[in-house]
């Protein structure tokens, strides 16, 4: 892994979308990997494919903001790509408004088809870092997402009892695929 960035593990990533979709498909890659898109070979529902902007509080945002769910909306992206990592977004937006429309986005309108997780080990006290990855696909994705994040409230917990501060969510890269049209609520 690229610390604990989804680099290395882009091409996989993009292989699992190119496998499970149509040349024609269109795709969304909610965070600032925009290789994947390129390793999938997919076209993009959005021309934000770098998402910094979309979240740095700038002058702009909230435009670019606007376009970005317009041309989700619109789009209909048949696979979504989303983290909510820290470093591949580099979030300024006090409002997180972004991350609310992408997490509602995908529990409405997909299902979770795979979860990629790179956890930082070291494992002697003067070892370097290694990064190994989990690979979660298709049933075993969501049993795997539950746990983490259960894990992650665990620790949550135990560190507000102890009056410490709480540490931000799993670094999971997580794939949904868009729901059979029949799955889907009415519009």
């Amino acid at each position: 892994a690229y610390g604990t960035n989804p680099f290395v593990e882009s091409p996989y990533i993009g292989y699992f979308i190119q496998k499970n979709t149509t040349p024609d498909a269109p795709i969304l890659i909610a965070c600032s990997e925009p290789q994947i898109g390129f390793y999938a070979q997919r076209p993009s529902v959005s021309g934000q494919i770098f998402t910094y902007t979309i979240v740095d509080n700038g002058k702009y945002m909230t435009e670019l903001q606007d376009e970005f769910i317009r041309e989700v909306e619109e789009g209909q992206p048949q696979m979504v790509v989303y983290t909510f990592m820290g470093t591949s977004w580099l979030n300024r937006d006090p409002t997180g408004r972004i991350f609310k429309f992408v997490e509602q986005y995908t529990q409405t309108y997909c299902n979770l088809v795979g979860v990629i997780e790179c956890v930082p080990q070291r494992l002697s006290a003067n070892a370097p870092i290694q990064y190994p990855v989990a690979y979660k696909w298709r049933a075993e994705a969501q049993p795997y997402m539950q746990q983490r994040m259960a894990q992650w409230q665990q620790q949550n917990q135990a560190l507000q009892q102890q009056g410490k501060a709480p540490l931000p969510p799993p670094n999971l890269i997580t794939i949904w695929e868009r729901k059979p049209a029949a799955a889907l609520p009415a519009q």
